[in-house]
C-alpha cells in the first residue's frame, strides 16, 4: 500500500477479524455438516451394496462381510 491509501480502503483490504468465538462456532457447524454427510454418504452405499443379489456382488468382487469395510472408504 502507498501512502494514500485511506482506511476505508484498508478496511477493504485487510477486513477486522472475526473473534474466536464466532470462528470456533463456524468450525463447528463446518465438522458438523462434513460428518453428517460422510454419514449421509456411508448409508447409501450400504443401502445399494445391500441390495445387490449375490450374484452381482460376486460380480463386482465383493462379499456381504465386504460391504460395511467398503461403505467406511476401505478404512
Amino acid at each position: 500500500m502507498n501512502a494514500r491509501t485511506t482506511k476505508a480502503e484498508e478496511a477493504f483490504f485487510f477486513p477486522e477479524s472475526r473473534p474466536a468465538s464466532t470462528t470456533g462456532l463456524m468450525l463447528s457447524l463446518a465438522r458438523a455438516f462434513e460428518a453428517l454427510s460422510e454419514w449421509s454418504r456411508r448409508r447409501r452405499t450400504l443401502t445399494e451394496l445391500n441390495s445387490l443379489t449375490e450374484r452381482e456382488l460376486r460380480d463386482i468382487g465383493l462379499t456381504r462381510a465386504d460391504i460395511g469395510y467398503y461403505a467406511r472408504g476401505g478404512r
